[in-house]
Order: structure tokens, then C-alpha cells, then sequence
């Protein structure tokens, strides 16, 4: 419960006393956490079912096998309920949450309109004549009269809301109710098994941790940018953090060798007559508008690193195997996006009984490509308008630093968009190679080919 204004509006424990969001949701944690050993029980009593049918033979396994399925089957069913109910008065709890905000906000208002009101009377100028009292009480009852129908119209949103779960509680735990509530956080993960027919989408999974995540923003930043591992990561989320922050090393390293240790800025222009003359730095030095923009202009060419930047005497060979071990890091950056994104997909489909493996197979190499492609290209433009801007601020250091940064960022948005694009794919087609045999099987029938 945030804090809150006082005013003549009522809050929710005001109409309820001692019934607050919180309250609400604290008492959903005793339900919740029952379903959880429900499941868990279920769990242990089919694999007590197993160990026990494994020394057994003949009709007896049936009837053993029936037992423990059949209270095995009855505690999933009390589990998913019980956490269908606990996740829908979560629900109603955040909005009695935002009621309660609502409230706050109207009761700020009218402090703040009643004493500019007051204010604005105190200088009236038969008030300070002493001719005339200022009503304090009737310009309260005023504004109070003029901002009842705002909390009427929250009263009303909060009695709505109460419909749509009731409503949602007579549906019961359908796909869409558990789906929806998955995504917001208000059921976990894990529960999905509990529901038979429901699959989540990366999309889903994504849309749940999220939303279950309260990091703030700049540890979500930097999870984004691969900086920092997701939450509660795997041991496959380990390996790729340590290999992506390995990545990440080599190619500033690489950098900063290639163009600082082993290079330096003298900028070539070509001549009208078409022959490369190594130009005066005059107007690239200093940080004036004009030398920036002259430094920044020169950079936007896509070979704009290998004729501007030079080698030191004697260091041509070192500075061309740096380069080569960026231009590689690179390379090496999207082939691992593209396997730990493949990977993330074949684990996501696992559970979905109504893919076949040639669809799972399909998926998985779909998200690869994708993301580990537009991750590589991502990096690369990135890179090259990092570049730009860095040597637009400081040649040299600038430079290494913008080519890494612009990096990192372009390929994080890169994975990003490559991983939407496939999630569109495969969800419409399952998978590119589905794709082009359902388009090649639209051509084929509008051209009567069969």
C-alpha cells in the first residue's frame, strides 16, 4: 500500500475496514502455497506409482497403476484451481490497489484546490477589510461536490473489475483465463503444467518473467545487453553470459589495439584527380562543431576504419591481426546468439505435445538463423555508427569505444528483432521450411499445378 493523501474520499478501508491490496494478497499466499505441495504431491505419488509397478506383474500392475493415478489425477485438478482462484484475487488485490491510487490522487486534488481557494479569498479585499469572514467550510463542501463524481466513477471501475473476476471465476481455469494471468505474473511459471492444452509461446515465458521482474530499469538494461545473466539463470544461461561477456572482451581488446596501440587517425581524402593524398589534420583537430562534423563525415564510408586509421611504422602486420580478430569476434558473436537462441527454442517446444519433431526441428533452426543473423548485422551497424560518433568526439579513443558500445547495443536490438521475427514464423507456420511449402503450396493451387 503506497501512501496516501487524506481527504473527505473514501478508500477501500474505509468501505471495508481493515481490507486493504495488500490484505487481499496475503491471503492468497496460504491457498497458493497449498496448490504447490498438491502438485508436488502428485508428482511424488506417480513416481512412488512407477517404483512399485516395476516389481509387480500380470493383472496386479493395472489395478496398482490405477490407485495412485487416480489421487494423482484428483490433487492436480484441486491445484490447478486452487492457483487459478489465488491468481484472480491477486488480480482483484492490484486493483484495489489502483483504486486506492485513484482516491489519492482525487483527495490531492482537492487539498490543493481548497487552499488556493482559500488563498485566493484571504485576499479578497473585503476579507482583509474585516468586512467579511472567508467560509472555509463552504468552499470545502464546494470543491467536495465538484469532485464526487471522480470517486464515483473509481467506485464504479472497482465494481467492474469485481464482475470481470467473478466472471473469469464461474469460466474457470480455461486457456485464455490461465494464459492471460501467466503473462501477468499472477500465476508462476511452473503452474502451466497444470493445465492440460495449454502451451506458452516464447512470447508468454517472456511476457511472465518480465512481468515478474522488478529489477528497475537499469539491471534490466543491462540483462538486455547480455551485460549482466537473466534471472534465476540456468547453467545453459551461465555458459552463455561467460561466452558472450568473452565476446565482448576480444572485440575491445581488438579494438583498442588495432586502432590506438597499433594505429593512428590520419584521415586520407581523394582528390579531384582521383589520386589518395593523406590530408592535413588541421581540420579534424580540436572539438568545434566543424572539426567534429568533419571527423564524423569521414567515418560514414563502410571502409572508412582501414583509410583513416593508419599504422605506425613497422606495426602493419599486428595491426591488420587485430582487426582480423575483431572482424571474426564478430562473426563468432552471432554463431553463439544463434545456437543459445536455438537452443532456448528446442527447450521452449519441448513440452508442447502438438509439435512433431520435424516442427520442432524446423522451429528451433527458424530462431537460429534469425536471431543469430540479425544479431551479426545488428553488431555491424552498430559498430560502424558507433565508430563514427566516437571519432566525431575523439579520435582513436573515441573511435575503439563507440565501435564497442554501438556494438553491443546494435546487437542486442538485432537478437532482439531476429527473435521476433522468427517467434512470428513460427507461430504462423512452425518454422521457415513450413513457410515456403505452405507459399509454394498456395502458388501450386492457384496455378493448378495439383
Amino acid at each position: 500500500m503506497g501512501d496516501r493523501t487524506a481527504g473527505p474520499f473514501w478508500y477501500y478501508d474505509d468501505l471495508h475496514p481493515g481490507v486493504t491490496g495488500d490484505s487481499i494478497r496475503a491471503s492468497t499466499w496460504e491457498p497458493a502455497l497449498r496448490g504447490a505441495e498438491l502438485q508436488a504431491l502428485a508428482g511424488e505419488l506417480e513416481d512412488d506409482g512407477v517404483a512399485i509397478t516395476r516389481q509387480l506383474h500380470g493383472d496386479l500392475t493395472t489395478q496398482v497403476i490405477a490407485a495412485p493415478n487416480a489421487v494423482a489425477t484428483r490433487a492436480l485438478s484441486l491445484a490447478a484451481k486452487g492457483l487459478y482462484a489465488a491468481g484472480l484475487i491477486r488480480d482483484f488485490a492490484s486493483m484495489v490497489d489502483n483504486f486506492d491510487a485513484s482516491v489519492s490522487q482525487i483527495n490531492q486534488d482537492y487539498q490543493q484546490r481548497v487552499s488556493a481557494a482559500v488563498f485566493a479569498a484571504q485576499h479578497d479585499p473585503d476579507v482583509r477589510t474585516g468586512e467579511v469572514a472567508v467560509d472555509r467550510a463552504g468552499i470545502a463542501a464546494a470543491i467536495e461536490a465538484d469532485l464526487r463524481p471522480r470517486w464515483h466513477q473509481a467506485q464504479q471501475r472497482l465494481d467492474d473489475d469485481a464482475d470481470t473476476i467473478a466472471t473469469r471465476l464461474r469460466q474457470g481455469p480455461t486457456t485464455a483465463n490461465v494464459r492471460d494471468l501467466i503473462r501477468s505474473g499472477l500465476l508462476p511459471l511452473g503452474a502451466a503444467s497444470l493445465y492440460p492444452g495449454l502451451h506458452l509461446t516464447a512470447a508468454d515465458k517472456r511476457a511472465a518473467r518480465d512481468a515478474a521482474d522488478d529489477d528497475g530499469w537499469p539491471l534490466d538494461l543491462a540483462q538486455f545487453l547480455g551485460l549482466l545473466p537473466g534471472d534465476d539463470p540456468a547453467a545453459t544461461d551461465w555458459a552463455q553470459y561467460a561466452t558472450g561477456l568473452a565476446g565482448f572482451g576480444a572485440n575491445g581488446y581488438a579494438n583498442w589495439f588495432s586502432l590506438i596501440r597499433k594505429g593512428v587517425f590520419a584521415p586520407n581524402f581523394r582528390l579531384p584527380s582521383g589520386l589518395l593524398s593523406y590530408q592535413s589534420l588541421a581540420p579534424f583537430r580540436g572539438y568545434s562543431p566543424s572539426a567534429a562534423w568533419n571527423r564524423f563525415r569521414i567515418m560514414l564510408p563502410a571502409d572508412a576504419l582501414e583509410r583513416n586509421f593508419r599504422a605506425y611504422p613497422y606495426q602493419g602486420s599486428a595491426k591488420a591481426f587485430w582487426n582480423s580478430v575483431d572482424t571474426w569476434g564478430a562473426r563468432a558473436g552471432g554463431v553463439v546468439t544463434a545456437v543459445t537462441a536455438g537452443w532456448d527454442q528446442w527447450q521452449d517446444d519441448s513440452d508442447d505435445p502438438s509439435l512433431d519433431q520435424g516442427e520442432r526441428v524446423d522451429r528451433t533452426a527458424t530462431t537460429a538463423v534469425s536471431t543469430g543473423a540479425a544479431a551479426w548485422a545488428g553488431a555491424e551497424v552498430g559498430a560502424w555508427g558507433g565508430a563514427a560518433i566516437g571519432t566525431a568526439i575523439c579520435p582513436g579513443v573515441g573511435t575503439a569505444v563507440g565501435a564497442f558500445v554501438g556494438g553491443v547495443i546494435g546487437g542486442a536490438a538485432g537478437a532482439w528483432a531476429g527473435s521476433e521475427a522468427a517467434e512470428v514464423v513460427n507461430e504462423k507456420f512452425d518454422g521457415a521450411v513450413h513457410a515456403v511449402g505452405d507459399a509454394a503450396g498456395w502458388v501450386g493451387d492457384k496455378l493448378g499445378l495439383w
